[in-house]
C-alpha cells in the first residue's frame, strides 16, 4: 500500500527538480540573448528565438505528457500537486488576455478599473472554490454537464452552455488578439500571420497532451511571467540606484557617490578607542570590521557616533520621575510625572535633533500658557544628514510602512532628469515619495542630492497640511530648480511623472 504514496512523493520531487532546471535554463537563455544583442543580433531575430523556443517548449511538454486517458486529457488529474496547480491557475490569471485587459482597463478608467480586476480575480476564486471540487465529485468535465447532473434537465444544461460560450468566446477572442499582438511585436510579422504562428504552438501542446500538458505548460508560463515582472523592476532599480532592491537605495547610492569621490567607506566597523594616537602630525586609529582590523591615518579625526541625553546628577529620583532606557518618560505634552516638571530635547529620547528640541520646548510653553497645543506627530519631523551629497528624510520607509500593515505606493524621480541638477553637475541622486494606497496620505519622503536638507521642508509642510502626492504634484515649481524633482516624484506615485 505504500508504493503509490512513494511513487507520488518521487513524482513531486522530480517535478521540483525539473522546474528548477527549467528556471535556470530560462535565465541562461535570457542572458545568452542579452549577450547576442550586445554583439549585434537584431531585434527581429531575438523575437524569432523567443518564438521558436516557446513553440519547442510547448511541443516538448506536450510530447512528454501525452496521454490516451480521456480523464487526464480533459482535466489535470489528481496527480498534479496543489502547489503546481496553483501556479498553473496563476499563469492563466496573468495570461495575455487578462493582462492586456487589466492594463487597458486601468489605463482608461484609473481606480474605477479595479472593480474589473476584482471581478476577474473573484471569478477565478469562485470557480476554484465552489465549482471545481463539485465537477470532480460529480464526475463531469464541463460546467454545463455538471449543472445538468446537479439540477437535472436540459434547460439548465442549455443555460450553462450559453453562459460558457459567451464567456469563452470573449476570452478566446481577447487571447487570440493578445497572441497575435505579442508575436507581431516580437518578430515583425504581420498581425494576422502572428495570430496563426502563435496559435500553432498552443495547438501543438493541447492536441498532444490535452489538459494535463496545458497544466504543465502553464506552470512553465508562471515561472516566465514572474521573471518577466521582476526583470524590469530590478533593472530600473539597478539603473537608477545600482542596487537591485530599492529600499537599500539611499545608503548604497550615497556610499557609491562618496567612493567615486575618493572617500573610503567602511560600514559595520568599530573604532578601537585605546588605539587612538598622534604621531608625526597624523592621527592614527585602529578600526575593526568583522574579523579584520586595520589602521587608518588622517590629518584630523571627527567622532560622531551618536548622542545621548544627560539625566544623571539632577535628583530626578527625588521627584519620582521615571527613566526608560536612560531617557525621561513623558506624556504627549512632555510632562515628566511631576505636576511642575516638563522635559524636552535629548533627555526624552525621541529624535535627538535640535529642531525637534525647539519644537518640544515651544509646545511646553504653550501648554503651560493653557493654549492646549496638539501633540507632535513625529512622522512629521524632517531628518537631515549634512553629507555631500546631502541626505534628508521624513516619515516611514517602505519597509516600516508595510511592517505597520500599510499598503503603499511609491514614486521615485532620478535627479538625472532634473535640469538644475544637470546644470550643477550633481545628478547622482533622487527623490522618493511614499504614500498610503488607501488614503493617499503622505507616508515618507527620502531625498538624496543637492539641497536635500532644504527641499525636505517643502514635504514637511505638505505632511502638516495633510496634502496628498497628487496635490504636491499639482503645485507649480520654478524652472530650473531642484525643487521640480519633488513635484515629479509626487506625480510618479500615480505613474504620471512627465520628465522620466
Amino acid at each position: 500500500m505504500s508504493t503509490p504514496a512513494f511513487s507520488q512523493s518521487t513524482f513531486n520531487r522530480n517535478l521540483k527538480k525539473y522546474y528548477t532546471f527549467y528556471t535556470g535554463g530560462f535565465i541562461v537563455f535570457l542572458l545568452a540573448l542579452a549577450v547576442a544583442e550586445q554583439m549585434g543580433l537584431s531585434r527581429a531575430w531575438i523575437g524569432y528565438w523567443f518564438l521558436f523556443a516557446t513553440i519547442a517548449l510547448y511541443a516538448g511538454i506536450g510530447w512528454m505528457t501525452r496521454t490516451t486517458d480521456v480523464a487526464e486529457y480533459y482535466v489535470a488529474g489528481r496527480r498534479v500537486p496543489s502547489f503546481f496547480n496553483g501556479m498553473a491557475t496563476g499563469a492563466d490569471w496573468m495570461s495575455a488576455a487578462s493582462f492586456i485587459g487589466m492594463a487597458g482597463t486601468l489605463f482608461l478608467s484609473g481606480y474605477d478599473g479595479l472593480a474589473w480586476v476584482m471581478g476577474w480575480t473573484g471569478g477565478f476564486c469562485l470557480v476554484a472554490l465552489f465549482l471545481a471540487p463539485y465537477l470532480r465529485k460529480f464526475g463531469q468535465f464541463t460546467i454545463p454537464d455538471f449543472l445538468a447532473e446537479r439540477y437535472g434537465g436540459n434547460i439548465v444544461r442549455f443555460m450553462g452552455v450559453i453562459c460558457a460560450i459567451t464567456c469563452s468566446f470573449v476570452y478566446v477572442v481577447a487571447q487570440i488578439y493578445g497572441v497575435g499582438l505579442i508575436v507581431s511585436r516580437m518578430t515583425g510579422l504581420e498581425f494576422g500571420v502572428g495570430v496563426f504562428v502563435g496559435l500553432a504552438g498552443i495547438l501543438v501542446c493541447a492536441m498532444l497532451g490535452g489538459m494535463r500538458a496545458v497544466t504543465w505548460t502553464q506552470v512553465a508560463q508562471y515561472i516566465v511571467l514572474v521573471i518577466a515582472y521582476l526583470v524590469p523592476v530590478i533593472w530600473l532599480s539597478v539603473k537608477q540606484t545600482h542596487v537591485p532592491v530599492p529600499q537599500w537605495a539611499v545608503g548604497q547610492q550615497l556610499a557609491k557617490i562618496l567612493t567615486k569621490r575618493g572617500v573610503k567607506v567602511l560600514t559595520g566597523a568599530q573604532v578601537q578607542p585605546d588605539t587612538i594616537k598622534l604621531a608625526n602630525g597624523k592621527m592614527m586609529v585602529a578600526v575593526k570590521s568583522g574579523e579584520q582590523t586595520q589602521t587608518i591615518e588622517g590629518e584630523r579625526m571627527l567622532l560622531a557616533v551618536g548622542r545621548e541625553g544627560i539625566t544623571d546628577g539632577f535628583g530626578l529620583e527625588k521627584l519620582d520621575i521615571q527613566l526608560e532606557k536612560g531617557f525621561i518618560k513623558t506624556d504627549e505634552h512632555y510632562r515628566a510625572g511631576h505636576p511642575n516638571v516638563y522635559a524636552a530635547g535629548d533627555v526624552i529620547g525621541n529624535f535627538l535633533l535640535a529642531h525637534v528640541a525647539y519644537y518640544e520646548g515651544e509646545h511646553i510653553m504653550e501648554h503651560i500658557a493653557g493654549k492646549n497645543p496638539k501633540p507632535l506627530d513625529y512622522n512629521r519631523v524632517p531628518r537631515a544628514t549634512y553629507s555631500y551629497p546631502q541626505v534628508a528624510s521624513l516619515g516611514l520607509s517602505e519597509k516600516q510602512a508595510r511592517d505597520q500593515g500599510l499598503k503603499v505606493k511609491v514614486g521615485k524621480f532620478p535627479l538625472a532628469g532634473n535640469a538644475k541638477s544637470v546644470i550643477l553637475g550633481e545628478t547622482e541622486g533622487f527623490v522618493k515619495i511614499i504614500s498610503d494606497e488607501d488614503s493617499d496620505e503622505l507616508v515618507g519622503v527620502f531625498i538624496l542630492g543637492p539641497n536635500a536638507t532644504e527641499l525636505i521642508a517643502e514635504t514637511a509642510l505638505a505632511k502638516l497640511l495633510e496634502s496628498t502626492p497628487f496635490e504636491i504634484g499639482a503645485s507649480i515649481a520654478p524652472h530650473p530648480t531642484v525643487s521640480e524633482s519633488v513635484k515629479e516624484a509626487a506625480l510618479a506615485v500615480d505613474g504620471v511623472a512627465i520628465h522620466i
